[in-house]
């Protein structure tokens, strides 16, 4: 059930003359494209949902909001005890130019519309009268705000992701042309981050000069999901250029997911340009620089694939890491390596895994690939 389409607060105000809707109110100095960005937003949300009792959203120049305990916040829900007086938000801008000088205009704006959302979650919960612990309030607000934005920012930008998807369907018969290059290249300075990552995944299909110098200033973006996914389908790279451009990265970047795709990315290059020699020079100095479990677990990945069989041993030891998705990842390569020569090893350590693991999903992901090294069809794959 959808809490802001849920319709228990009929049991409370049908029947009473109240007024409905969502309104904003500005500070006389709010930053007009703060003004434009959430007047925007909300214009979505009355089209998507209904406010059935007036809730209004006063939008503070203050740099934070004193909450009632006293705590400097982001934003507000005030529900008053009488149900039939009118609840508001408050939410404050006032770091606005600020913040968009150290993490761009889009994202201040997109991180306001968070707020907004996640403080009408409460509205929704106190209309509704749901019954949660603080704690469970705060979580469900903070799950339907990344769910009501993230639709916002996918149906604002709905004819950018038609026009890729339609050009994904065509390159599964057929190389890119020069338009749908084009097309690309316009797409991946947008200033949503979602597209540009979306055109980075799709380059990996597209191993010409053209997509490749996409992806290697993609490997620059502010955004690490979309450095993250160049890195990933600069797998293609054929020349000393992605390859030291991949080292330099593996290096420098402050991203654990980025420089775990650029360690992967390294192993198909330094592979394709005979450099797997240097490659295990360089994985192994990083060892030794106490990485993250996740690059280690790249690296350990790679080392085993371009002839270094004795890191599956640590790569194995790595699937008793605290962080679940760590362990998820180790099973994913797993996966990736196994081999009628290591089956057995493997398949016995996930067993033995298996007997103490807790967390659903990574059971679910040990026992469907337990069933896949069982299965002969399984090695029949292409890899």
């Amino acid at each position: 059930m959808n809490i802001w389409n849920c319709d228990n607060w009929e049991k409370v105000y049908k029947g009473n003359n109240i007024r409905n809707g969502l309104r904003l109110r500005f500070d006389v100095n709010v930053d007009e494209e703060v003004k434009l960005a959430l007047k925007d937003f909300a214009k979505h949300l009355r089209k998507e949902y209904s406010f059935p009792y007036r809730v209004n959203v006063y939008v503070k120049s203050k740099m934070k909001i004193k909450a009632i305990d006293g705590e400097l916040v982001d934003g507000t829900f005030w529900g008053p005890y009488d149900k039939l007086e009118e609840p508001f938000i408050r939410i404050s801008v006032g770091d606005y130019c600020k913040e968009k000088i150290k993490r761009g205009r889009r994202n201040v704006l997109i991180s306001y519309c968070h707020v907004m959302a996640h403080e009408l979650t409460h509205y929704f919960q106190w209309i509704n009268q749901m019954k949660l612990t603080e704690i469970g309030e705060e979580r469900q607000a903070k799950e339907y705000a990344d769910i009501i934005v993230g639709d916002y920012i996918y149906i604002k930008n709905k004819e950018k992701y038609d026009l890729l998807e339609k050009i994904e369907k065509n390159i599964e018969e057929r190389n890119f042309n020069e338009y749908e290059l084009q097309v690309l290249d316009k797409l991946s300075w947008d200033e949503e981050n979602g597209i540009r990552e979306k055109v980075a995944e799709m380059l990996i299909h597209s191993d010409t000069d053209k997509g490749v110098k996409i992806l290697l200033r993609l490997t620059g973006d502010n955004d690490s999901s979309v450095r993250a996914e160049a890195c990933d389908s600069l797998c293609i790279g054929k020349t000393l250029v992605e390859y030291e451009t991949l080292k330099k990265i593996a290096q420098i970047d402050k991203a654990d997911n980025v420089r775990g795709y650029v360690i992967r990315s390294l192993e198909d290059v330094a592979r394709r340009l005979h450099k797997e020699n240097e490659l295990v020079e360089f994985l192994e100095g990083k060892i030794k620089n106490k990485e993250k479990p996740f690059i280690k677990i790249c690296i350990y990945t790679s080392l085993y694939v371009i002839g270094k069989e004795n890191y599956l041993y640590n790569l194995l030891e790595m699937i008793n890491e605290k962080n679940y998705i760590n362990r998820i990842s180790v099973i994913n390569s797993l996966d990736y390596i196994a081999s009628e020569n290591n089956k057995d090893e493997i398949l016995r350590v996930l067993k033995e895994r298996r007997s103490n693991e807790n967390k659903r999903i990574v059971i679910s992901s040990i026992e469907e690939l337990i069933n896949d090294l069982k299965n002969d069809l399984f090695w029949d794959r292409e890899l």
